[in-house]
């Protein structure tokens, strides 16, 4: 006999690589979206870890030090196929966009929506700035920053 929902632990049915996980998603145009996926493949970069250095970039203008590194993780085996842009019967401001997600440390995720609540914007809003940093400047990297670095 299954569980009932109300019975089951938090997580539960979670894969145990996203354990302790928390999920940002950023929703950007299609176009954005695109450049973006071009520049990780031409890279060998995952959407994970391009979602990361966006994130990074949007902190910095705001005088934060990047928290998410840059890392490739295989938590699951993912079709290939992309989402579909947000249609008619979600919010007004997500329609017509696409989703960029990706799983990151709870701790990093909380920090991150703690900072853009003191400084009065989004998670959003910092990961689609991220995202123009990186389109317009391609001179910046897709990797961890030297202050995330472990010995």
């Amino acid at each position: 006999m299954e569980p009932s929902p109300m019975s089951r632990p938090p997580g539960y049915g979670r894969p145990s690589s996203r354990a302790g996980k928390k999920q940002i998603v950023v929703f950007l145009e299609s176009g954005s979206l695109g450049r973006l996926r071009v520049r990780a493949r031409n890279e060998e970069r995952t959407m994970q870890e391009v979602l990361a250095a966006c994130l990074n970039e949007g902190l910095r203008p705001l005088g934060h030090p990047p928290l998410f590194p840059v890392e490739h993780r295989r938590m699951f085996v993912r079709s290939t196929r992309r989402a579909k842009p947000r249609g008619d019967e979600t919010r007004p401001s997500r329609r017509g966009l696409h989703g960029l997600a990706g799983w990151f440390a709870g701790a990093l995720v909380d920090e991150a929506l703690s900072f853009a609540a003191e400084r009065g914007t989004s998670v959003q809003a910092i990961g689609e700035e991220g995202a123009r940093r990186l389109l317009s400047d391609p001179t910046l990297q897709i990797e961890t920053p030297p202050e995330l670095e472990t010995a």
